[in-house]
C-alpha cells in the first residue's frame, strides 16, 4: 500500500481489522512530503479490513475487503499417446517412408 501525505497530515495511523471486525493491530507512519510503502500480512487470520486515519482521529480512508476463498482446482489430464501407440506410429510411418522409396526406385 503506497500512503501518500494526505492533506497535509505528518502522522497517519493505521488499524488493521480481521473477520468480526476484531482489530488485528495498529501502528503508526510519520508522513514526510515523500510516499511510505507499507505492508501488511497476518499470520493466523484473515484481513477484512484496513483503517487509515490522521494523528488526530480524523478517517483518511477505509478499505473493505470481501471475504477470501480458497478454490480446489482440479488436475486436469493432458492427452497423450501411450507406448503402443507411439509403436503403431513408428510403424506406420516406416512402412510410409518404405513404400516412398520403392516407388521412387520403380520410377527411375
Amino acid at each position: 500500500m503506497l500512503i501518500l501525505s494526505p492533506t497535509g497530515a505528518t502522522v497517519v495511523d493505521i488499524e488493521i481489522f480481521g473477520p468480526g471486525d476484531v482489530s488485528l493491530g495498529t501502528t503508526s507512519l510519520n508522513i514526510d512530503p515523500t510516499p511510505i510503502f507499507f505492508g501488511v500480512q497476518a499470520l493466523n487470520s484473515s484481513i477484512t479490513r484496513i483503517e487509515l486515519t490522521n494523528g488526530s482521529g480524523e478517517l483518511i480512508d477505509n478499505l473493505d475487503f470481501g471475504q477470501c476463498v480458497e478454490e480446489e482446482i482440479a488436475a486436469t489430464t493432458i492427452p497423450s499417446v501411450s507406448e503402443w501407440g507411439l509403436v503403431a506410429t513408428a510403424a506406420v510411418l516406416g512402412f510410409i517412408g518404405m513404400l516412398a522409396v520403392y516407388r521412387r526406385r520403380a520410377v527411375s
